[in-house]
């Protein structure tokens, strides 16, 4: 009977002590969102920068699964002797089927690089008319698409191809193969999206190109990228006496983590290949771009 009565105080000392000793637990360890004892609040977490919130990396050549992507340019001719002749509205439109593949209905398929076109011939919308050299008012684009095969923090690596529609009026379709990169080193970012494209038809006009555009750009501040483009383009049909050797400088604002704006001037020909003067061929560029 002793031993019976001391076991039962003895457990239920222990059971006392276990419930006060959670109490207290309770009591030193505030639930999420509850102020401490003393009435002193801890602030909370800091908002992600925009740049930090932005739907994709910055690192990241495609969008993620159900992403969507708008962007547009308004490119102003500034050459010699044909300043706003002509101007144009260059517009691209992607949509991520998975984190990994990306299709889009583009008119500019290198306009993160150059928003000019590094080959001749018009781009989206020609404004200006007949009289302020567009030829049509609409003659191309692409159904293009972008696979990553190998991505990590600072560096994202896609296949990039599609079938370009150079021409409509005359038919001029190519299949563009090619590879899309982008990486960070600390606050500098580097952009590359070299592409060859086969003539699919009319190979006797319709010649065989090749096109490798680069951009370095350095990271102001988390909302300003701003950097230089070069790169160089042509036909592969008498490739050294005909290719561009295009220079861009621009820059890039996030204002916020939706909305980017950009702009861009660019030397499109210094290899004079296509004008008299490396500097004849200018154009001046601004757009934004929508991610969602």
């Amino acid at each position: 009977m002793t031993n019976r009565t001391a076991r039962l105080v003895i457990c239920s000392a222990f059971g006392l002590a276990l419930a006060s000793s959670g109490r207290a637990f309770a009591q030193d360890t505030p639930a999420e969102g509850t102020p401490p004892a003393g009435g002193e609040t801890t602030s909370p977490p800091a908002a992600p920068s925009a740049a930090s919130s932005a739907p994709i990396s910055a690192t990241e050549a495609t969008l993620h699964q159900g992403g969507i992507s708008i962007d547009g340019d308004l490119v102003i001719n500034l050459s010699k002797d044909a300043v706003g002749k002509p101007v144009q509205i260059v517009p691209n439109l992607y949509y991520g089927v998975s984190s990994e593949l990306t299709v889009g209905f583009a008119h500019n398929t290198a306009a993160e690089i150059f928003q000019a076109a590094a080959l001749p011939g018009g781009l989206g919308l020609c404004l200006s008319g007949t009289s302020g050299n567009c030829a049509k008012v609409y003659n191309n684009f692409s159904l293009d698409a972008l696979y990553s095969f190998l991505r990590s923090s600072t560096m994202d690596l896609a296949g990039h191809g599609g079938v370009d529609f150079r021409s409509l009026d005359p038919f001029w379709m190519s299949l563009r193969l090619g590879v899309k990169g982008k990486m960070m080193a600390g606050p500098v970012m580097i952009v590359f999206d070299p592409s060859l494209g086969i003539a699919l038809n009319k190979r006797d006009q319709n010649k065989d190109y090749l096109q490798v555009p680069v951009r370095v750009g350095y990271m102001v501040m988390p909302e300003l990228n701003v950097g230089l483009s070069l790169g160089i383009a042509g036909q592969l049909d008498g490739f050294g006496d005909s290719y561009t050797f295009p220079l861009g400088i621009g820059g890039t604002y996030l204002i916020n983590s939706s909305v980017d704006v950009r702009a861009q001037f660019a030397f499109n020909d210094l290899a004079a290949h296509l004008s008299t003067g490396a500097a004849d061929i200018r154009t001046l560029s601004v757009g934004a771009a929508y991610h969602m």
